[in-house]
């Protein structure tokens, strides 16, 4: 095979790979459009069998209805009529009606009509009534009770609405009465007939027991309307399944021809898993109480589900005669909530109790214990912020103690280093006081007291001002000022100092000259402090190197010297008060210790910073300050 043939072999076989790429990618995508039309027809298809039924049985109902035709006539005049007539007889022609008291009419009432035949005859003038029915009397009676008045109108409503048949009623005053229309010599016994009417109507008879005594006739008729409805729906859910069928078919070749691997791959980016991640992810972030709702929902749900499938036989049933796909959600959601949300909970649970007992142990005084910060979002949340607090409770414990000690401390310093000049004061007045001293011994004397005074004056400064910037009564009086030019005033006060220690100063500056607004007499203090520092602890016959550098918005001043003692604590104990890299009282380096405290206390007053490194014998203070 030539180049020329292998390269169109090779074209080839790339566009074939794209179109079957392409094939993969319809095909993938109907497979979606199979598979959420299966869970459709699924979750539905046993309601439409359901349904099915339901409409057979209505056409068999509407191709077998029976009509009944009922004759009114009939019941008035073999039936109404002899009731009437009886009631004539018994009541002495209505007289008992005005005789008799309520409750006897009521029992007399009660014994006279029939199964077919419901009445009531009322005295307008006296007020009293006689029926057979129980109902008719219980209206009469609310009427009387309220004292409301009782009309023909009231009555022949209340006698329509006891009537289960239209027109199954005969209403009319007693000279127009049935048995006076048929027997006109009834009324020449009757004494007002005007006072009284009468309202007779069909006792509540199934419809069966009218055709026995010929009051109804059964006919047999198809509605055809409704049979050619139901055909329709019967139709319409015929091909519901069919299709319903039609996707299961063709969800199972593809499962077969894909294979479950590839397919479950595929079935990641669906639309159904996409949903179900979504509603998992709004899960994670709603709230503990919507949470605990959604928990109290499904487990409602999964507890009816159960009772359901156990004590309610039509589900078994259905399962069992009518099986569908969507019955196997009657055990897939007491699973789902068996092996996803009920072990949640537990979990959930069990997270609070380790959070309730931890907590109770920090509380008791065991403060090296650590909430553990994984689980549910909000009680990870918890167990982070108790953390928090411990941590925060824990080192202001250590501050505290911190604190104690350097009372401690500064009592036991203060108390030397205000003793030490003041004895030698002392001492030194004693031996003035002496006769026997010569001029020139005096004289050497009070060079000596001038010099303690001066220190004993220069520690009480140094107190006052630590006392004032930590009270936060200090101003500061700022003003423009080049800090180059005061850091040579400071270099220059102290020249003199120290000589024998031959300390070299090397100042490296970015510019000659550099205008801050600051307070120049805080600031030069601050260099004085470091300046006086770095010559009476620095080793002799070394350097020390002071750079001035630009950066944002400010500069960073660096001063660094080679020290003369070994710094074996922690650097930011440096800037404690009374604090000295030689930690002896009784070394001959003098200070109060305060240096350091007082420059960084200047420098927070301005808003910068100060921090101190240490490298072996390398000391460096690092100071920013910020153009105003």
């Amino acid at each position: 095979m030539d180049e020329k043939t292998k390269n169109t072999v090779k074209t080839l076989n790339k566009k074939a790979n794209k179109y079957l790429e392409v094939a993969k990618n319809i095909f993938y995508k109907f497979f979606n459009f199979i598979l959420i039309a299966f869970v459709i027809y699924s979750l539905t298809a046993s309601s439409k069998n359901r349904e099915i039924t339901y409409y057979e049985d209505n056409i068999k109902h509407a191709t077998n209805q029976v009509r009944y035709r009922y004759n009114t006539d009939e019941w008035i005049r073999n039936y109404a009529t002899n009731v009437n007539v009886d009631i004539y007889k018994e009541t002495d022609y209505l007289k008992k009606i005005k005789q008799l008291p309520q409750e006897e009419l009521n029992n007399l009432g009660d014994s006279l009509g029939n199964k077919i035949v419901q009445y009531v005859i009322y005295d307008f003038k006296s007020g009293k009534y006689l029926t057979n029915n129980r109902t008719m009397k219980d209206i009469i009676s609310g009427y009387k009770d309220r004292n409301e008045e009782i009309s023909k109108d009231i009555i022949e409503n209340e006698a329509i609405n006891l009537t289960p048949i239209d027109k199954f009623y005969y209403m009319s005053y007693t000279r127009n009465s049935l048995a006076v229309d048929n027997f006109n010599n009834h009324l020449n016994y009757i004494t007002s007939p005007n006072d009284f009417y009468e309202v007779y109507w069909l006792s509540r008879s199934p419809d069966n027991e009218l055709t026995k005594v010929g009051l109804a006739t059964e006919t047999y008729f198809t509605d055809w309307e409704q049979v050619n409805n139901n055909q329709k729906q019967i139709e319409n859910n015929k091909k519901f399944i069919t299709y319903y069928y039609m996707a299961s078919i063709l969800f199972i070749i593809m499962i077969l021809v894909t294979g479950p691997k590839k397919l479950i791959e595929k079935l990641k980016n669906n639309i159904i898993s996409k949903s179900l991640r979504a509603i998992a992810g709004l899960f994670s972030i709603v709230g503990l109480g919507i949470k605990f709702i959604i928990y109290t929902i499904l487990t409602l749900i999964t507890a009816v589900n159960i009772y359901m499938v156990i004590n309610t036989r039509w589900v078994i049933y259905d399962i069992y005669y009518n099986f569908q796909l969507w019955n196997i959600l009657w055990f897939i959601l007491p699973a789902l909530y068996l092996i996803i949300i009920l072990p949640k909970a537990v979990k959930f649970i069990n997270r609070i109790n380790s959070i309730i007992i931890g907590s109770s142990k920090i509380v008791e005084g065991d403060l090296e214990i650590s909430l553990e910060e994984k689980g549910e979002k909000n009680l990870a949340k918890l167990a982070y912020n108790i953390n928090k607090i411990k941590t925060g409770f824990k080192v202001s414990i250590d501050e505290q103690i911190k604190n104690e000690r350097l009372k401690s401390e500064l009592v036991t310093n203060v108390s030397h280093d205000l003793k030490t000049p003041l004895t030698s004061i002392i001492n030194y007045i004693d031996i003035l006081q002496r006769k026997d001293i010569t001029e020139e011994e005096k004289e050497d004397y009070l060079k000596i007291l001038n010099t303690k005074s001066h220190r004993l004056k220069l520690l009480i400064d140094d107190l006052f001002e630590v006392s004032k910037m930590n009270s936060g009564k200090v101003e500061l009086e700022k003003e423009e000022v080049d800090i180059v030019e005061l850091l040579q005033q400071a270099l220059g006060e102290f020249s003199n100092l120290y000589q024998h220690k031959n300390i070299i100063f090397k100042v490296n500056s970015f510019k000659d000259s550099i205008i801050m607004n600051l307070d120049g007499k805080k600031i030069s203090r601050v260099f004085e402090n470091l300046i006086s520092n770095a010559l009476k602890y620095s080793m002799e016959n070394t350097r020390v190197y002071i750079d001035i550098k630009e950066s944002d918005n400010g500069i960073n001043l660096s001063f660094k010297n080679i020290s003369a003692y070994e710094i074996d604590f922690e650097t930011a104990e440096l800037f404690e008060r009374f604090k000295r890299a030689d930690e002896s009282r009784t070394s001959s380096v003098e200070g109060s210790g305060l240096g350091l405290a007082i420059a960084r206390s200047i420098i927070d007053l301005h808003g910068g910073s100060m921090n101190i490194e240490v490298e072996g014998d390398l000391f460096k203070v690092f100071i920013e300050l910020k153009y105003q």
